[in-house]
């Protein structure tokens, strides 16, 4: 059953995070046990950042979505506001001064599709295919999963994503380099909020023009 942008519950989040902590721990892994693979693989992707495709120098575009939102005072100047989320957008796109650390991101969160049991319950999802994998911060992905959703509490599904990540860390039996505490996401999310919600929104938009 595909879900394309239609507002997940919160066990399919759930389902979702979990899975996204699964990709970006091989990810993490990757990196930690061959730096050279890690950057050949960087090296591959690079020229596929969807930078140009989001069109962050679309001023009205930018406008729009910052009016809408509640996370900003609208009684500041927009232009600053607009330079601090390019600044920020760099930074999550980086390999090397994107927050927590760089992991092949998936880009975009559409098509998925979503498994279940007997009794009606979602138990899995499937990516689609990676047209739009980069390297990136995995709060790319988390952000994807999160503002495409119904529910508002962040640091329950951080939480879901964190433990999940260090379940699949354990298994690899890769050691986190990073701090990677609850907190130390949860300070990462908020820091980078609004930038990522303004990336997912573009993203989802182009994505519809696209259709």
């Amino acid at each position: 059953m595909k879900n394309p942008y239609t507002g997940f519950d919160l066990k399919h989040t759930q389902i979702l995070m979990q899975n996204l902590a699964k990709i970006h721990t091989i990810s993490y892994s990757i990196s930690e046990r061959s730096s050279q693979l890690f950057q050949e693989i960087t090296d591959v992707l690079s020229p596929f950042k969807p930078m140009k495709k989001i069109e962050l120098d679309n001023q009205p575009a930018l406008l729009k979505i910052l009016e809408a939102t509640p996370l900003i005072d609208h009684d500041i100047n927009y232009d600053d506001v607009i330079t601090t989320v390019k600044s920020q957008a760099s930074e999550l796109y980086s390999n090397h001064l994107c927050p927590l650390f760089p992991v092949i991101t998936h880009g975009q969160l559409c098509d998925l599709t979503f498994t279940y049991n007997h009794e009606s319950e979602v138990i899995g999802v499937k990516l689609a295919p990676l047209h739009h994998t980069m390297i990136g911060s995995p709060l790319l992905d988390i952000y994807a999963a999160f503002f495409n959703g119904q529910q508002k509490d962040a640091r329950g599904l951080l939480s879901n994503y964190l433990e999940a990540f260090l379940k699949y860390a354990k298994l690899l039996k890769v050691v986190v380099q990073h701090p990677f505490s609850l907190d130390d996401l949860m300070d990462k999310f908020k820091k980078y909020e609004l930038t990522g919600m303004i990336l997912t929104s573009m993203m989802r938009q182009n994505r519809r023009k696209s259709l």
